[in-house]
């Protein structure tokens, strides 16, 4: 099951990945006749998508995927951020030697250098990125995201 979130309607709101396309949540929820949040990091931090990922698993795939067509159109689809407002985001730079050139920097030989940004620098496909004033130099990269969806401590 791929899960994302979705600009629907004129709100964001999670949606599963299906052959067609994607089908909102409400609309998930309408096949499933549950009443699951809308919103991926409120699934994420009720512990309610292991319950969607079991739904999806029995049942859910072959439903989704029977649902007419208009069912799945989706107003504006626009690429969401996958998930807004993280409590905590991590980054992980000067993680190989090109990168590293590409910033007059040296790469680190053991460990890679880390840093935290703000939750407000997560932004959805085609918005706008808001370059600090006081920046000096801006480069672009893409990104990994990885959501962990409870407390751990030393994960490998």
């Amino acid at each position: 099951m791929q899960i994302g979130s979705i600009r629907f309607q004129n709100k964001t709101q999670a949606c599963i990945r299906i052959t067609n396309g994607v089908v909102p949540f409400q609309a998930v929820n309408d096949c499933s006749g549950r009443n699951w949040p809308l919103d991926l990091k409120i699934l994420i931090e009720e512990g309610v998508l292991a319950e969607v990922t079991d739904w999806y698993r029995r049942e859910g795939r072959r439903k989704l995927e029977k649902l007419p067509a208009e069912a799945l159109s989706v107003e504006t689809l626009a690429a969401a951020a996958p998930l807004f407002q993280p409590a905590k985001i991590w980054g992980i730079g000067l993680n190989y030697v090109a990168h590293a050139g590409d910033l007059d920097e040296v790469a680190p030989e053991e460990i890679p250098a880390s840093f935290m940004k703000p939750s407000t620098t997560v932004i959805g496909y085609g918005d706008p990125i808001q370059i600090p004033v006081l920046s000096n130099r801006t480069t672009g990269e893409a990104e990994l995201g990885i959501v962990v969806g409870r407390t751990c401590k030393n994960v490998s």
